[in-house]
């Protein structure tokens, strides 16, 4: 779902604007944060997608039978 950049650039984000969706924090990092904007596209069409929630967190998904809830601020994994 996201690359390694994406996740540090969304780790980035939820440091340094706490409580902050992600739209508004890519909008207030412009001038502090260098980032691509192809990678900023692909974390906000995965918002769109709803793949990930407004606050960079993954959203709820059902594998196997089982809810389970994967979150990357906790572990950098996918």
């Amino acid at each position: 779902m996201l690359g390694q950049d994406e996740k540090m650039l969304v780790a980035m984000l939820k440091f340094l604007f706490p409580g902050e969706p992600l739209p508004t924090a890519f909008e207030k990092a412009e001038g502090i944060l260098d980032f691509r904007k192809k990678t900023k596209r692909h974390v906000l069409s995965l918002i769109k997608k709803s793949k990930l929630d407004w606050y960079g967190y993954a959203v709820p998904y059902v594998f196997g039978g089982e809810f389970e809830e994967k979150r990357f601020s906790k572990n950098f994994e996918d």
